[in-house]
């Protein structure tokens, strides 16, 4: 009898172990930019960079995003992720910016970046399979609607 409890114990736990680690969001955490494998088609390069995610649960992310450029331009943007929002607003950006992100894939999302409802930037964000390192690739549209992509590559710390 104890036995058969332990082997039916053990199976559960490790469903429900199972089900707790394809439930992780990959986001959550705190990712530094690695500069020196970063590039963009334009020629801006980066010097610093952090993602901050934290998991209000539900769904809903809380993101800080910070880059440096090495002209020392900064951005530093907060925003909220929700499952049911398509285009969450954004602070610290220009006015109107917005954000939304999809799962498209078992360790790939779609993000996309809007000013007043017009799309600047399309991105694919790709984890490794051992989630430390995340690679965003976009394609994006400056003031003048050239098209340029940006390539940058962010370790979990």
């Amino acid at each position: 009898m104890s036995l058969l409890f332990f082997t039916i114990t053990a199976a559960t736990s490790g469903v429900v172990l199972l089900f707790a680690l394809s439930a992780v969001e990959p986001l959550v955490g705190t990712f530094k930019l690695n500069a020196s494998k970063s590039r963009s088609s334009n020629g801006e390069s980066f010097v610093d960079g952090t993602i901050e995610a934290t998991d209000e649960g539900n769904g809903v992310l809380h993101m800080f995003y910070e880059r440096v450029r090495s002209d020392g331009l900064r951005v530093s943007l907060r925003y909220t992720y929700r499952p049911d929002c398509m285009d969450c607003p954004v602070s610290g950006g220009v006015e109107g910016l917005t954000v939304s992100r999809a799962k498209i894939g078992e360790s790939t999302y779609k993000t996309v970046w809007k000013v007043n409802g017009v799309t600047i930037s399309t991105s694919e964000n790709v984890y490794s399979s051992d989630l430390k390192v995340l690679t965003n690739t976009a394609d994006n549209i400056d003031d003048q609607g050239t098209h340029y992509t940006t390539v940058m590559v962010w370790e979990r710390q």
